[in-house]
C-alpha cells in the first residue's frame, strides 16, 4: 500500500462531463479501506479517472489528485496472477497528493447531497426510472428522501454509515 496522509473513511469528489441528455455534474466515491483504495488493474491505472478529484478524509483535510501511477504489483508474480484472474485488481496504486486543508463538515455533506440529487441514474432505483423516467416527481422523491438521510449525519463516519446503508 501507498503512503497516504489520508485518515480513512474517505470521500473522492470528481467532475463527470456531460453526456446526452445529462449534464455535466460531480460526482463522488466513498473508500472506508486503504488497501481498495490503493489497487487496481493497469487498465485503471492507465485511465486515470481520479486525476483531477478532490480527496476529504475522516478529519476534514482535502487533496487534490495531482496523478496516478502503477506503484507495482500487490504480491509475487504467481500470487498476482491468480489475484487478476478472480478479482482483476492487481497492481498498487500511488497518488500525487497536493494538500488543499480542510473543508467544514457541512460543507462536504452538501455537496454530497447536491450530487446525490442531480444523479438519478446512480441513486435512484432502475425499476423506477425505466417506468417512470429519471426527471419524474417519483425520482425526485426518491433522491430528496436519500439527501434528507445525508442531511442527518452530523460527523464524517455518521455520512459513510448513511451512505453504506443506501447501496
Amino acid at each position: 500500500m501507498t503512503d497516504l496522509p489520508l485518515e480513512f473513511p474517505i470521500i473522492v469528489f470528481r467532475q463527470l462531463p456531460s453526456h446526452g441528455d445529462r449534464p455535466a455534474r460531480e460526482v463522488f466515491a466513498w473508500y472506508d479501506d486503504p488497501d481498495f483504495f490503493t489497487r487496481g488493474s493497469p487498465k485503471e491505472i492507465g485511465w486515470k479517472m481520479l486525476k483531477g478529484a478532490l480527496l476529504v478524509d475522516a478529519t476534514g483535510m482535502s487533496w487534490r489528485v495531482l496523478d496516478m501511477f502503477d506503484a507495482g504489483r500487490r504480491a509475487n508474480l504467481l500470487l498476482s496472477l491468480g489475484i487478476a484472474f478472480w478479482q482483476g485488481d492487481h497492481h498498487r496504486i500511488g497518488y500525487e497528493l497536493e494538500e488543499e486543508g480542510r473543508i467544514p463538515f457541512e460543507s462536504v455533506r452538501e455537496r454530497v447531497c447536491a450530487s446525490i440529487s442531480s444523479s438519478p441514474f446512480i441513486w435512484c432505483d432502475q425499476k423506477l426510472l425505466a417506468d417512470k423516467g429519471p426527471w419524474s416527481p417519483e425520482a425526485r422523491a426518491m433522491l430528496d428522501a436519500k439527501a434528507a438521510k445525508v442531511r442527518q449525519a452530523t460527523s464524517m463516519r455518521e455520512l459513510i454509515a448513511a451512505l453504506d446503508a443506501m447501496r
